[in-house]
């Protein structure tokens, strides 16, 4: 006895015709309605996959369902249509954000790239960090003073006259005030000085010089003409190099009675260390 043929191409078919009482009951319609449901099966198996081992590699997926949420996670129980749709949706909103990742090769661990679209690494960030905070501790260690009258200066002659400066202000060491002057101290090369006058009362109106010297050297000098009383004359900054021992002093030229007020706001000199 042999058995139904089973096509090489077995299709599913759904449409199978209608036995009538009318149908001839031989064997040959029988087998032809067995044939169309045996190939069936086979189609179907065909397309099954088994649900242990199974190979879905040419399992085509012709249907995603949509989500909206942002990088989906994958849960149990779910059916392929679903899990696939979140697979898709998670490479687009990866594909959207990748120009702005940073992955291992674009780190750069040294101080010399300059490159924008590259990352430093965190070993040379806590290094910058250590650099500027030791490059700060330094700037805030840097000895500065201002030094002032003790009380007002009444010009004896018409010549150049030394301000007794007598009271200070001062942070760090290397900088002191030593009979009206300015010292420097181990370690300071070089130095920004500044100075302020303030002419009081009793003024005879006319030219006046402010002159600032580093021993016997001048410095800077500020030369004006007075009008009026109570009028501040100022050096502007200048740095300069200094040595262990220099004397920085302040001197005036002026009239003889001219008055020089010794409010610490208006006259003094000051020296910060650089």
């Amino acid at each position: 006895m042999s058995n139904l043929e089973i096509s090489e191409h077995a299709e599913i078919i759904t449409e199978v015709e209608k036995l009538e009482t009318s149908t001839p009951a031989h064997a040959a319609t029988f087998n032809k309605i067995h044939e169309i449901f045996l190939n069936s099966v086979v189609a179907l198996e065909n397309k099954k996959v088994d649900i242990e081992n199974g190979d879905i590699k040419e399992t085509k997926v012709t249907e995603f369902t949509g989500t909206t949420e942002e990088f989906p996670i994958i849960a149990e129980s779910e059916d392929v249509k679903t899990l696939f749709g979140k697979i898709k949706k998670f490479g687009n909103d990866f594909r959207a954000i990748r120009s702005a990742l940073v992955t291992f090769g674009s780190i750069v661990d040294n101080s010399v790239t300059n490159r924008g679209d590259l990352a430093a690494s965190a070993r040379q960030v806590m290094l910058l960090a250590q650099q500027n905070t030791a490059l700060n501790n330094s700037l805030n260690n840097k000895p500065a003073i201002s030094a002032y009258l003790g009380s007002l200066f009444v010009k004896t002659n018409n010549e150049y006259e030394k301000l007794p400066l007598s009271s200070s202000v001062s942070k760090g060491t290397g900088l002191s005030l030593q009979n009206g002057n300015i010292v420097i101290g181990a370690g300071v090369r070089h130095v920004l000085i500044s100075a302020q006058i303030y002419f009081f009362n009793n003024i005879t109106l006319g030219s006046k010089e402010i002159d600032i010297l580093v021993n016997t050297t001048l410095v800077a000098r500020s030369y004006n003409t007075i009008s009026a009383n109570f009028k501040h004359f100022s050096v502007s900054t200048r740095l300069c190099s200094v040595s262990e021992n220099n004397n920085i002093s302040i001197h005036v030229k002026g009239h003889r009675g001219d008055e020089i007020q010794s409010y610490n706001h208006s006259t003094f000199l000051t020296v910060v260390a650089v």
